[in-house]
C-alpha cells in the first residue's frame, strides 16, 4: 500500500467513470434516482440511505454521479466535495477494495486542509473513517495517530459531538485491543459507552449496540466466553429489530455469536448461526469479500471439530484464496488461515504439506507483528504436533522451547498450567512424551482454532 496521497486533488481521477461505462451498472435503485433531476447534495444523501440498507454497489454508482456533478462547481464546494468522498470511501471500505477507498478518503482529508477549517467536525469525522480502514489492513501506528487527531478536534468543538467522540473512543479501544494492551482498551470502550448512555432519549440504540459487540469482542480476547456470549445475544436482538433479518451487521454479529459458541464448544449452534451469516454476507457482498472468506474459514473450523476434514478443506482453501487475493500473501488473516490448513493436512496425515504451511504462517506473522506475539501460539502448537507425529524430536524440541517460552511471556510463569513445569523441558530425544505435554498445554492455553482476530474481523 503506497503512502497516503499528497499534492493537488486530481479533479479528473479515473476512478470517476462516465455514466456511459459498462463496467458497474447500477442496479435497480440506483436506475430509478439517475432518472430524476438531482443535485449532488441529494445524490450523496441517497448514497448514504443505500450504503445504510446494504446495497453497496447502488450507493457506489449514485456517489460517483454526485461526484460528477460537484467536481465541476465553480467556486469549489469544499465541505460538499469531502462529504461526498468520505461517503465514496465508506462505501468502497465495505466493499473490500481498500486501496479506492484509502484514497477516496485522504482526498477528502486534502480538500477540508486546503480549502476549509482544518479544525473543523468535518474533518474530524474523515479522520475517524481514514484511521478506521487503516487499522483495519494493520497500519496501526498511522490509524492511532488519525485517531487521536480526530479525538482532539471533538473534544475541543465549540458543541463537542458526543456521537463521533464515542466512536473515536471504539476505534482507540479496538486499535489497542489489536495489540492486546486489553485493560486500556476497556477504558476506552467504557467511556464510549457511557456517553452513549448519558444521552439518553437521543442515544441510538444501534450506537450503543456497536460498543457491546466491541466490548463483547474484547472480552472473548480474554477467554471470557460467558459474557462474550451474553453481549453478543444482546447485540444481534437489538439489529434485527432494528435493521431487520437480512442485513449485513446481523450477519456479522451471527458470525461474532457463532465463533463464540464454537469456542464454548457448542458446535451446533455455531454451525447454523455460521451458514446463515454466510448465505446473508455472499447476498450482500458478493463471492470475494474479505469478510466473506472468514466466515468461511470459521465455518471449516466447524466441519474439522465435527471430523468433515474433506468439507474443512474445501471450506479453507475458498477463504484462503479470497484472502490471498484481497489482502494480499503476507497478511495475518491469511497466516491463520494457513495454520487452520495445517491443522487439516494433520489430521489427514498429508504431513509434508502440514509442515509448508504451518512454517509460512509462522513467518507472515513474524513480520506482521513480533516473534512473540500470541498469535503464534496456533501455528507453533499445530507444527510441534506434527514434529512429534512424525518423529522429527529435534524440531520438536526447537519448536516446543521456543513454545514454552511465548507462553511464559504471554501468561506469565505462576500460571496454574505453567508452575510447575521445569525451567528447562527434557530433551524429547530421551522422553519423547515429555514435550508432548506441553502440546497439550498450549492447547489449554489458546484459542485451538478461532484466534481472537476472527472474531475482531467480523464485526466492527
Amino acid at each position: 500500500m503506497e503512502d497516503l496521497p499528497r499534492g493537488e486533488v486530481d479533479l479528473t481521477h479515473p476512478w470517476n467513470k462516465s455514466r456511459n461505462s459498462n463496467e458497474d451498472e447500477p442496479g435497480s435503485s440506483s436506475r430509478a434516482l439517475f432518472a430524476l433531476p438531482f443535485s449532488g447534495e441529494l445524490y450523496i444523501y441517497y448514497a448514504h440511505l443505500l450504503r445504510n440498507q446494504g446495497k453497496l454497489q447502488d450507493a457506489k454508482a449514485l456517489g460517483a454521479r454526485a461526484w460528477e456533478l460537484l467536481r465541476d462547481r465553480k467556486p469549489i464546494q469544499p465541505l460538499l466535495l469531502s462529504r461526498c468522498l468520505c461517503e465514496l470511501g465508506r462505501i468502497c471500505k465495505g466493499l473490500g477494495e481498500v486501496r479506492e477507498a484509502e484514497e477516496y478518503l485522504a482526498q477528502a482529508k486534502f480538500v477540508l486542509e486546503t480549502w476549509n477549517n482544518a479544525e473543523s467536525p468535518e474533518l474530524a469525522v474523515i479522520l475517524f473513517e481514514l484511521a478506521s480502514l487503516l487499522r483495519s489492513i494493520n497500519r496501526s501506528g498511522e490509524a492511532e495517530k488519525h485517531y487521536r487527531r480526530s479525538l482532539h478536534i471533538a473534544e475541543m468543538a465549540p458543541e463537542p459531538p458526543p456521537r463521533l467522540i464515542s466512536s473515536v473512543l471504539n476505534g482507540l479501544g479496538l486499535l489497542l485491543m489489536n495489540r492486546e494492551v486489553f485493560d486500556e482498551a476497556e477504558v476506552f470502550l467504557g467511556k464510549a459507552l457511557s456517553i452513549q448512555k448519558t444521552a439518553g432519549s437521543s442515544s441510538n440504540p444501534l450506537d450503543i449496540a456497536a460498543t457491546l459487540s466491541n466490548i463483547a469482542r474484547l472480552e472473548y480476547c480474554r477467554g471470557n466466553l460467558a459474557q462474550a456470549e451474553q453481549f453478543y445475544r444482546e447485540v444481534l436482538k437489538t439489529r434485527e429489530t432494528e435493521l431487520g433479518p437480512n442485513h449485513l451487521q446481523v450477519s456479522q454479529t451471527q458470525a461474532c455469536l457463532a465463533a463464540v459458541c464454537y469456542s464454548a464448544g457448542n458446535l451446533a449452534d455455531a454451525e447454523t448461526l455460521f451458514e446463515t451469516s454466510l448465505q446473508t454476507q455472499q447476498n450482500i457482498l458478493g463471492g470475494d469479500h474479505p469478510d466473506l472468506a472468514i466466515v468461511l474459514d470459521n465455518l471449516a473450523g466447524v466441519h474439522f471439530t465435527n471430523g468433515n476434514l474433506k468439507r474443512a478443506e474445501e471450506l479453507n482453501q475458498k477463504a484462503l484464496e479470497i484472502l490471498e487475493k484481497q489482502k494480499g500473501p503476507n497478511n495475518p488473516d491469511v497466516a491463520i488461515s494457513l495454520s487452520n490448513l495445517g491443522k487439516i493436512y494433520t489430521a489427514q496425515g498429508q504431513y509434508t504439506e502440514a509442515i509448508s504451511v504451518l512454517t509460512l504462517s509462522i513467518e507472515i506473522l513474524e513480520t506482521v507483528f513480533h516473534p512473540m506475539h500470541g498469535e503464534l501460539l496456533g501455528p507453533l502448537t499445530s507444527l510441534f504436533g506434527v514434529y512429534q507425529t512424525i518423529g522429527n524430536y529435534a524440531a520438536a524440541e526447537r519448536t516446543g522451547r521456543r513454545l514454552l517460552e511465548l507462553n511464559r511471556r504471554l501468561f506469565g510463569s505462576d500460571h496454574p498450567l505453567l508452575r510447575d513445569i521445569a525451567p528447562d523441558p527434557p530433551s524429547p530425544l530421551d522422553e519423547p512424551s515429555s514435550l508432548a505435554e506441553e502440546f497439550d498445554l498450549s492447547l489449554d492455553l489458546h484459542q485451538d482454532w478461532l484466534g481472537a482476530r476472527k472474531v475482531q474481523a467480523l464485526g466492527d
